[in-house]
């Protein structure tokens, strides 16, 4: 169990480095100025919610793509007749594989988002 928490405890060390929270050769000396590593687990827990907070927003967001462009799809369908056939056509397209790549994107996101509040409870 102490093998397994150091072994996170360096992880978490080397991805405040990799994110620029920390220079890499003050890694050994950062753990030894949080002191109690709870109050390391508690800065990792920290940034992984707010990590959790942008990737909701993504999800808020690639959601929001998902409606505009359904709605673009719909409103298009409505003035099929008083268009070039061969435009209709063409924008129909690209506003139905937007549609399907935000969906896709929204679902990508909100597993992405779950997997990550199931790490940060446990």
């Amino acid at each position: 169990m102490r093998e397994e928490f150091l072994a996170h405890l360096e992880d978490a060390t080397e991805e405040y480095v990799s994110m620029g929270y920390l220079r890499e050769q003050s890694m050994e000396m950062a753990i030894k100025d949080f002191g109690d590593a709870n109050m390391l687990r508690k800065e990792v827990v920290f940034m992984l919610k707010n990590r959790l907070r942008n990737v909701q927003l993504l999800v808020w967001l690639f959601l929001a793509l998902t409606v505009v462009s359904f709605a673009l799809t719909g409103v298009l369908s409505l003035d099929i007749r008083e268009l070039d056939p061969f435009h209709t056509a063409e924008a129909w397209d690209t506003l139905k594989s937007i549609f399907f790549s935000s969906l896709l994107l929204t679902l990508a996101t909100w597993i992405w988002s779950r997997r990550m509040k199931q790490r940060i409870t446990q």
